[in-house]
């Protein structure tokens, strides 16, 4: 793993050609799926490498000690004809490729009713990119895999994701002149997608508290601007509260509480006003 770099196929991008090499965090062990919790499946760097020494993907996960190649299936085309490879993980705790055969793009998940890896696609486009949205907001219960990439003008920037099992397009961004699309990384509950001339962030992804009985609050900052938060309360206990503070200078954007108080007797959800400047709702 440590020469990756130097026997990985590269795909060209300008002036440079970029190794084949993809990076994702992922589960402490293939297909162990255990409590389901964030660490056990996401807690675990791995990586996959188009090799051109042995024409085949390799997939890595990282040690206390260096790198240890994990078997897999080979991949169903020729490496030499595949480009722009990516990785991310899903909730089976199994790999998920995405790469690039003439402009077209190929997908390979689990499906657990078969118990075996199925191919989803072609779909018409270029630079595959993929990752885990639990990777975002650390919430596995609800996350998904998604996929973005150009068409090939490069010029529109699409989404698929694996919840509708890649089949529906999804429109992101036009461009009046080509792209390209090279990294899809998280940042602090939102996604960056990057390339040359593009950079594109997700909006916000919400803030799960799930504690059985206690309070959601965010501690302001004392100058300049807040950025905007969500904050998501499910509470199934008798009494419970959610508070957001104010800032004490400048902005305060967009905060929300989202409160689903089931059938709980009493509960409550409150913002306070700030103490001067502007307050956006």
């Amino acid at each position: 793993m440590l020469t990756a770099k130097a026997q990985s196929y590269k795909y060209k991008r300008g002036k440079y050609r970029v190794p084949e090499v993809a990076k994702a965090a992922g589960p402490q062990q293939m297909g162990a799926t255990g409590d389901g919790s964030y660490l056990t499946l996401f807690g675990r760097n791995w990586a996959a490498i188009l090799n051109k020494k042995t024409q085949q993907v390799e997939l890595y996960g990282e040690t206390p000690t260096g790198w240890e190649q994990v078997p897999i299936p080979p991949i169903a085309h020729p490496t030499r004809e595949c480009r722009h490879l990516a990785l991310a993980f899903d909730q089976s705790a199994r790999h998920v490729f995405a790469y690039e055969v003439g402009e077209q793009i190929f997908i390979r998940q689990w499906d657990a009713l078969l118990g075996e890896f199925v191919y989803r696609g072609p779909f018409v486009g270029v630079d595959p990119v993929l990752i885990n949205d639990a990777e975002v907001n650390y919430f596995v219960p609800d996350s998904d895999v998604l996929l973005l990439y150009l068409t090939p003008d490069r010029k529109s920037l699409k989404m698929r994701v694996q919840r509708q099992l890649y089949a529906i397009e999804h429109h992101i961004e036009s461009y009046a002149t080509p792209k390209t699309l090279d990294i899809l990384a998280p940042l602090g509950y939102q996604w960056q997608a990057e390339g040359d001339g593009l950079n594109v962030r997700s909006e916000m992804y919400p803030v799960y508290i799930s504690e059985m009985a206690a309070s959601g609050a965010v501690s302001p900052p004392t100058t300049w601007d807040y950025i905007p938060i969500v904050l998501i309360q499910n509470l199934n206990e008798i009494a419970a509260s959610g508070a957001v503070s104010p800032p004490t200078t400048w902005n305060y954007p967009l905060v929300v509480m989202v409160y689903n108080g089931g059938v709980d007797v009493a509960a409550s959800a409150s913002v306070s006003a700030p103490v001067q400047w502007n307050y956006y709702v």
